[in-house]
């Protein structure tokens, strides 16, 4: 992640975190599927 993109994040910029969200909610997706064991349980952390 660029710093510019952090910096926006924790300054409150909401495109900038929509913009973190769409690049890591996938790999959160597999990991709560993995954690969980269910499908179902892990799209609830979407």
């Amino acid at each position: 992640m660029e710093t510019s993109l952090r910096a926006r994040v924790r300054s409150g910029d909401p495109d900038a975190f929509g913009q973190l969200f769409d690049e890591h909610a996938s790999v959160i997706y597999r990991h709560a599927v993995r954690l969980t064991g269910d499908r179902v349980m892990a799209e609830l952390s979407r």
